[in-house]
């Protein structure tokens, strides 16, 4: 995890922003995770606080594959193919 948060330190040195779908960065340098629940009243689900954009990512990820199934928009898909065949 610490290379990851290398390489994100390294990106938004050069200006570069990190985005991932379902990612935020607070204000105070962590990043939070959310996805779109429509079965909850407020329309979306919280994940957590993370130290590094990857970490929300993958949590997001793993909460659309909950949700959403073979469906599911990924950040990293290739990472969990083996997860979706099981929908297939």
């Amino acid at each position: 995890m610490e290379e990851a948060r290398e390489r994100e330190q390294d990106k938004e040195k050069r200006g570069e922003q990190v985005r991932y779908r379902g990612v935020r960065r607070r204000p105070w340098g962590k990043y939070g995770a959310e996805i779109r629940d429509p079965a909850k009243p407020t329309g979306r689900q919280w994940l957590g606080t993370f130290d590094t954009a990857e970490e929300a990512a993958r949590a997001y990820d793993r909460a659309a594959i909950e949700l959403r199934g073979a469906l599911a928009i990924l950040n990293f898909p290739d990472e969990y193919s083996s997860h979706l065949l099981l929908y297939y």
